[in-house]
This record gives structure tokens, sequence and C-alpha cells, in this order.
């Protein structure tokens, strides 16, 4: 099936194999993939924009005590991925809403998410343990908000919304 080593293989039938279809034909499906996406992208300029506005603050607060490299790293890696998504977004926003979309495009925003809340992930891992306690609860609180926005935001694509 994949080229994949087992435990790979195991997390991609995980993340992508996992998929919350309608017990319907090929058309109804395809409908209903296609709008589980719109819902997604009616929130794409407001999710990159707190994801860009959530690096600034995070980078701001804990600038003298983290990794200067890091922190310039992992916003830039964060500015990134919400350019990326907004530029997509201005290119479609125009375009009629699709009447179909295929089980890969779903995929692939199972895969975008899980590389945003990789990058997301990496942040309180680095910074929460060498930064003082109120640095530490603005990483606490910014985690946990981001966690619940993004499970909001990918709620009707239940396997990017893991």
């Amino acid at each position: 099936m994949l080229p994949f080593p087992s435990p790979l293989a195991a997390l991609y039938r995980l993340l992508i194999g996992w998929r919350c279809h309608p017990a319907a034909d090929d058309a109804h499906a395809g409908r209903f993939r296609a709008r589980q996406l719109q819902a997604i992208q009616r929130l794409t300029p407001m999710a990159m924009a707190t994801n860009a506005a959530n690096a600034v603050l995070v980078g701001w607060a804990t600038w003298p005590t983290a990794s200067h490299l890091f922190l310039l790293a992992w916003s830039g890696i964060l500015w990134l991925i919400a350019g990326q998504g907004l530029w997509q977004w201005l290119q479609h926003r125009h375009r009629p809403p699709r009447e179909s979309a295929s089980a890969r495009s779903i995929d692939r925003a199972t895969w975008q998410a899980a590389a945003l809340a990789l990058v997301w992930a990496a942040m309180p891992i680095v910074l929460f343990p060498g930064s003082p306690p109120d640095a530490q609860l603005l990483v606490a609180c910014v985690t946990t908000c981001m966690i619940c926005a993004g499970g909001f935001v990918l709620a009707t694509v239940p396997s990017a919304a893991l």
C-alpha cells in the first residue's frame, strides 16, 4: 500500500486513513467534502491572521529569556505557513464554490493542519522550561487557545481536527 515502514504506515492510516465520509455514492460524498472544505476556507483569513499575530505576541513576550534563533526560526516558519494559506485563499476567493472535492483534497487539508500543529507544538516544548512564570502562563494560554481555535476551524474535517 505505502512505501513507508510499518510505524509510518500506521501513522498515515491514523491521520489519513480514518475519514468521516457519508455513506453515499461518490457524487454525494464529493459534494459533502466540498462543503467541508468551504467551511474551512471561510475562516482562513482570520485563522492565518491569528497565527501571525500570536507568533508576534509570543516572540515579543519571550524575547528576553528565550533563544533568539529559535524565536526567529519558529515565527518565520509560522509566518510562511500563514502567508501561504492567505495567498491561496486570495487566489481562490473569487472563484465559484466547488461542487465536488476529492478525498485527496481532504487528505491535503489534514496534512496542512498537521504541519501547522507541529510548528505550534514546538513552541511550548522549547519555551516553557526556561521561561519565567509570566511567560509560562502566556505560552500555556496561547497554546491552549490555538488548540481550541484549530479544533473549531477544522471541526468539519475530523481527520484534520485531530
